[in-house]
């Protein structure tokens, strides 16, 4: 979740630090932060820029929590993705 809402390497996710991802998420909030978007106009880019502004709060909480429970980021989804990419190329196997 947090390593597409931060843009985050996949590949070094195990070497953010807290600070690291704090920063990432203040820019983000500094940049899509609906009180600082008064001036866009165009209500496509601002709604755009508010969604990623929510998705960057929900995976700065979750990285969060993971320094809290592991004291470091970890990765699940991508497990998860290829548990059902798997199922799915079984089950395409076996219809073949």
């Amino acid at each position: 979740m947090y390593v597409e809402a931060l843009h985050l390497n996949i590949e070094n996710i195990d070497k953010y630090t807290r600070d690291e991802i704090k920063g990432i998420y203040k820019k983000i909030a500094l940049e899509c932060h609906p009180d600082k978007l008064t001036h866009v106009s165009d209500e496509g880019e601002r709604n755009a820029k508010i969604e990623r502004f929510k998705m960057a709060t929900i995976g700065y909480k979750k990285a969060m929590e993971d320094f809290e429970n592991y004291g470091k980021l970890i990765i699940v989804e991508r497990s998860i993705t290829l548990t059902i990419l798997r199922t799915t190329m079984r089950y395409i196997i076996v219809l073949i």
